[in-house]
């Protein structure tokens, strides 16, 4: 071998051994008691997804205290357009869902039972006004109602901040972790 293929080696070694990094926390970051409530949410604001599609596996697990499940779910989004996901359970598909700012699909195959209409309607069945920006967000695990630093304060909750709004109103009766 010559030393030009084992400098090739080596390197090639050391780039596979720095690449195999062990996974890595998200958020190592602790509280910073002296923040304001008005940094943590342009700080949240910088953070939040930027993109044109997406497309996800999700491992779901269902417990409802008798019995237990793991779904596997395909979402697929493009931004402010469609989301599209299917739900399997032991590689059978048992519910596919599409959303659209216009309307909200979905269809069970267990039950054999379908839903297609407007926002409005789900918005009557939840009791709260539901939109297709609101489904997004709660998907992407962003901030469902605008962050204005006038009307919310700020406190922590299991070494995480918890923005809430000021007044407890029936309007805001909501708050984000």
């Amino acid at each position: 071998m010559t030393k030009l293929s084992q400098l090739i080696y080596v390197f090639i070694f050391g780039c596979l051994l720095l690449g195999c990094t062990g996974s890595k926390n998200i958020s190592t970051e602790r509280i910073h008691p002296g923040l304001n409530v008005k940094t943590v949410i342009n700080q949240y604001n910088e953070n939040t997804s930027d993109f044109t599609t997406l497309a996800a596996r999700i491992q779901v697990d269902y417990n409802d205290g008798h019995s237990s499940n793991r779904i596997a779910v395909n979402l697929r989004m493009k931004q402010d357009e469609i989301v599209w996901a299917s739900a399997s359970v032991l590689g059978f598909p048992v519910a596919k869902l599409l959303i659209t700012p216009e309307r909200v699909s979905y269809y069970e195959s267990i039950d054999n039972t379908y839903f297609d209409g407007h926002f409005a309607l789900l918005s009557e069945w939840l009791g709260v006004e539901t939109n297709y920006p609101m489904v997004e967000n709660l998907l992407l695990g962003n901030a469902v109602f605008e962050l204005d630093p006038k009307t919310y304060e700020l406190s922590t909750v299991e070494n995480s901040y918890m923005i809430k709004p000021d007044k407890n109103t029936a309007e805001s009766q909501h708050a984000i972790y």
